[in-house]
């Protein structure tokens, strides 16, 4: 019968981690960039644990990487759960192995604060059963579509998407940094509210300018001003080896169904293809504007996501 272990990531088998965790990086952005910023993997990781899963069968093998970050958010990218290779597995069989691995992930739980879950569905559920198998209560679970731009299926004329060419001229777009935290809070306040915030939380708009300032010095995001006035943004909330990955897309109400997303968006993927990079984002997937703009730009499905949310006071 398989069995699994769960070991602590060490300086032994970090690049084996490593680079397992990047010939999937599309599933799990924010994950790579977790143990991608790890400079001395026997010391402890800026930005919380990590865990590796190796099947026991015929010998001990790699089949999935996980890290629980300090603000007890779950990333994960366990392959084998949503690959082909377990489609013709017998289902009992089956049963077995998925309840035998969320055994030793709920033990590796217990104890834990774990707020959030983020990563691939099939992949996503399993770590929610071994949340609540560590006595965690769940809170609201969100369905989305990873998608990928595929810039072989489209000759993206990312001009077409300028503001001036969309409407009028004193729209522009730009590059944001730091100093533009106050002028894109309302929208972050508003994305944070409508499309982030889970039941039972409040906004904080402290740590939401934090969090913002944070990331406009770390990430890339671009912004289309109406004057002094953000009314929409998009930028990357991971990097990884390979990818990037769109978020927080955002547009004031006033200002929707004027191809302004596609601006936004479109600019961080230019600037990916101009790294070398590949770009991914995930949409709700009831979310079917969204989902058209996305396929305008040259996006395609490549996956289903998950994100679920446990019960805990805190603020985002």
């Amino acid at each position: 019968m398989i069995d699994f272990l769960i070991e602590p990531l060490t300086e032994s088998i970090y690049e084996q981690a490593k680079n397992f965790v990047e010939a999937n990086e599309k599933y799990s952005v924010l994950l790579s960039a977790m143990i991608s910023s790890i400079k001395v993997p026997d010391k402890i990781s800026p930005q919380g644990d990590i865990f590796c899963i190796f099947k026991i069968e015929n010998g001990k093998k790699l089949v999935g990487v996980f890290g629980i970050t300090y603000s007890e958010l779950i990333l994960h990218n366990i392959p084998f759960l949503f690959e082909n290779q377990i489609s013709n597995t017998n289902e009992e069989i089956l049963k077995i192995v998925k309840k035998n691995l969320i055994e030793k992930l709920s033990a590796i739980i217990k104890g834990r604060n774990v707020f959030s879950i983020m990563g691939e569905a099939n992949s996503s559920d399993i770590f929610c059963k071994a949340c609540e198998a560590a006595g965690k209560k769940d809170l609201c679970k969100y369905s989305y579509i990873l998608m990928e731009y595929n810039d072989k299926n489209t000759k993206m004329d990312f001009s077409k998407f300028s503001p001036q060419n969309l409407l009028q001229k004193e729209l522009f777009i730009r590059a944001c940094s730091p100093l533009d935290a106050e002028s894109l809070y309302p929208l972050q306040k508003e994305y944070d509210i409508i499309e982030v915030l889970p039941p039972k939380m409040y906004h904080d708009e402290f740590v939401c300018k934090m969090n913002l300032k944070r990331n406009l010095a770390h990430h890339l995001i671009y912004a289309v001003f109406y004057g002094n006035k953000a009314v929409a943004k998009a930028g990357t909330n991971a990097i990884g080896t390979f990818y990037f990955q769109i978020g927080g897309v955002f547009t004031e109400k006033q200002w929707r169904n004027k191809q302004l997303a596609q601006a936004v968006v479109s600019a961080v993927v230019k600037e990916a293809l101009a790294q070398g990079k590949k770009t991914v984002l995930f949409v709700k997937t009831q979310n079917e504007p969204a989902k058209a703009v996305y396929t305008n730009i040259g996006f395609e499905p490549c996956g289903n996501y998950k994100i679920c949310y446990f019960e805990k006071e805190f603020r985002l």
